[in-house]
């Protein structure tokens, strides 16, 4: 096996996500503080950020070259999905928070309402 094979088994570069009654296919993200930072298109169908426990979250669209639907999700569930997250260019960027998650998706601005993702939806790794 190639290193590179190796490395993509340990660190996989992209996983599906089921969020209602959509398969997701998404990068996994390796810096959570950068994310999709600075990028000018998202991979596959969005980013995943995944933490090893619930924790408090808060997410900003700093240095973002365009608008996201957020999705924050607790142990199998979505807690919170916020649309049209605007880029931010500032120092006093909005943040958008769930008081306890372990799974943030980021999909371009308008798929959350395309695929009618709510709060309380399924929302699981497959």
């Amino acid at each position: 096996m190639s290193l590179k094979k190796y490395n993509e088994f340990i660190y996989p570069q992209s996983m599906k996500v089921m969020v209602g009654d959509n398969f997701l296919e998404l990068e996994v993200c390796q810096d959570h503080e950068k994310g999709l930072s600075g990028r000018d298109a998202v991979k596959n169908d969005g980013m995943v950020f995944i933490y090893p426990e619930p924790i408090p979250l808060s997410y900003h669209m700093k240095d973002c070259n365009f608008a996201l639907d957020i999705i924050f999700c607790k142990e199998g569930q979505v807690m919170n999905v916020y649309k049209d997250c605007q880029p931010c260019k500032s120092a006093n960027c909005q943040k958008y928070h769930c008081e306890s998650g372990d799974l943030v998706i980021e999909l371009p601005a308008g798929k959350a309402n395309e695929l009618c993702i709510k709060r309380q939806d399924l929302c699981q790794i497959v």
